[in-house]
């Protein structure tokens, strides 16, 4: 399956200096403030967050919250805060990519595909989107819409990354296993790979492979 839910728009890291734009709420006037923490204060920012949530609601507060929670392990709580956050903001592309990516980490598959799709099309083409879709449709059985998936080619894959192949073996490991009615051994998963090689417009994982 492919990485975690990772933060697409914001990447904190805990480095010597970190700056950030958080926005607040000043007398009813939206402002950025521009903080330089010599270590990151994560209590502090949680504060600071909060507070601006009580005032005005934001969806970046909650994605923000939703980033902590995240590098702090608390991935119940992640999603919790990034589904406020898509409930005040559901028309950016990367707020829906981040949304979906956690609702398929926490096996969230069925709940993922009524996000995938309330999406506008404009969305749903995405190419991110799309392999998050195949990934969906997969745990849900729905082998003929992860094919459709796989018919597509990506241009925002780096070489390495290997989600489309292994959805691509985990589509013919079920159908071999449904055609059987028995669950398959690593012997047979490795000739099912030779037998349905993943096709070249999506094998992106590396020459050494």
């Amino acid at each position: 399956m492919d990485e975690a839910y990772t933060p697409i728009i914001i990447q904190f890291q805990c480095t010597d200096y970190i700056y950030s734009d958080i926005l607040l709420v000043n007398n009813g006037k939206l402002g950025f403030v521009k903080l330089c923490l010599e270590q990151f204060d994560a209590d502090g920012a949680k504060a600071a967050w909060r507070t601006s949530i009580d005032l005005k609601p934001s969806a970046w507060a909650w994605r923000n919250l939703a980033v902590l929670a995240h590098l702090q392990s608390n991935e119940a709580e992640a999603l919790a805060c990034l589904q406020r956050a898509w409930d005040l903001n559901r028309h950016t592309l990367e707020l829906a990519q981040e949304y979906l990516q956690a609702l398929c980490h926490t096996r969230r598959f069925d709940e993922a595909r009524s996000v995938y799709d309330s999406l506008p099309v404009a969305m749903q083409g995405n190419d991110r989107i799309q392999i998050l879709h195949g990934r969906i449709e997969l745990e849900l059985n729905n082998l003929e819409a992860v094919e459709q998936v796989m018919a597509c080619e990506y241009a925002v894959v780096r070489e390495g990354e290997t989600e489309l192949t292994d959805i691509w073996f985990e589509m013919w490991y079920r159908r071999m296993a449904e055609a059987s009615q028995r669950t398959l051994d690593e012997n047979e998963k490795a000739e099912i790979r030779k037998l349905y090689p993943s096709p070249a417009l999506i094998d992106f994982r590396s020459i050494a492979k």
